[in-house]
């Protein structure tokens, strides 16, 4: 059974919106569109589960977060260069 590509399908409903991408892997394909990628798991999962803070600081510092985490999560806007600034291809 050949892999799903997540690239073409990453939101679909059907497949979950993160389509299991890891932070790199996620970050590299918004990179291609966007000019600015910025990781807002950490404080995603800071505001939502307050009380666990040190608890999730500390999964990132020692690079667990992974698997401790269910999904990243990102910010992506337009920057100089990107093709968000160009318009549609």
């Amino acid at each position: 059974m050949r892999a799903p590509n997540r690239a073409l399908h990453a939101l679909e409903n059907a497949r979950g919106a993160h389509a299991g991408f890891t932070d790199a892997e996620l970050a590299g394909l918004l990179s291609e569109s966007f000019g600015e990628v910025e990781s807002v798991s950490l404080p995603y999962y800071l505001g939502k589960y307050p009380r666990l803070g040190g608890l999730w600081r500390t999964s990132w510092r020692l690079g667990v977060a992974r698997f401790l985490a269910p999904s990243v999560y990102f910010r992506a806007g337009p920057g100089e260069g990107s093709r968000a600034d160009r318009g549609p291809s």
